[in-house]
């Protein structure tokens, strides 16, 4: 998932919400792949909703076999929080580049990048960012 433009906490959780009702999530790999780097953090995104946000994904039956990298260098400390609520439930890194993730989900940059390219006409406009999420993911 690739965010970009300002997200606020309804983004979050209306992503969160979509990816948990998808019979096809978790993808067959058990990798998600989350790209902040574009992004910006409406201040409604607190570390209260991420801990809401992490709770609602370790209730999710496919969650234990998980990877989760998060590329977020303008919001690691966020990212951090987010990590250390899910870390019992799955593997998460948080890093600042795609290069450290990649390696680490075990997928190529190039094919990364071409995943989350993808998904990057749509992150500008609010509502096809919506919809892009709840397709990629």
């Amino acid at each position: 998932m690739r965010w970009s433009g300002l997200v606020t906490a309804s983004d979050f959780l209306a992503h969160t919400s979509r990816l948990y009702a998808d019979a096809a999530w978790p993808p067959e790999k058990h990798l998600h792949l989350t790209d902040l780097r574009g992004a910006r953090l409406d201040r409604s995104v607190t570390e209260h909703l991420l801990l809401k946000i992490a709770e609602i994904y370790r209730r999710h039956p496919g969650i234990g076999r998980f990877k989760v990298a998060m590329v977020a260098s303008n919001f690691f400390p966020q990212a951090m929080v987010f990590r250390r609520a899910l870390k019992s439930s799955a593997s998460v890194i948080v890093c600042s580049e795609l290069a450290t993730a990649c390696p680490w989900l075990g997928v190529t940059r190039k094919y990364a990048e071409q995943r989350l390219r993808t998904l990057a006409p749509l992150m500008n406009v609010p509502s096809l960012r919506r919809t892009a999420a709840a397709k990629a993911s």
